[in-house]
């Protein structure tokens, strides 16, 4: 098993958990609503890197993995809190 699986898999994401609630149909979610920016900077937070200093160039631009969007790191997912 690769580190990264056995990351995901139970060692620092927590087991089980569901974050937050849908509306009726469980299309949208309606309360804690997290991205795929806010994935991206967990796992970057998981891998030990700062999703805010990680960059890239790109068209003479100075972008981040999380394309300079106000992101968080979903610690409320995480086994442990920094």
């Amino acid at each position: 098993m690769s580190l990264l699986v056995a990351k995901l898999y139970g060692f620092v994401v927590r087991p089980g958990i569901a974050l937050g609630a849908t509306e009726d149909f469980g299309l949208h979610a309606v309360t804690e609503v997290v991205n795929h920016y806010d994935y991206h900077a967990t796992l970057l937070h998981l891998f030990g890197l700062d999703h805010r200093r990680l960059m890239y160039t790109h068209n003479n631009q100075q972008l981040t993995l999380t394309d300079n969007q106000p992101v968080r790191v979903v610690g409320e997912i995480l086994a442990w809190q920094d």
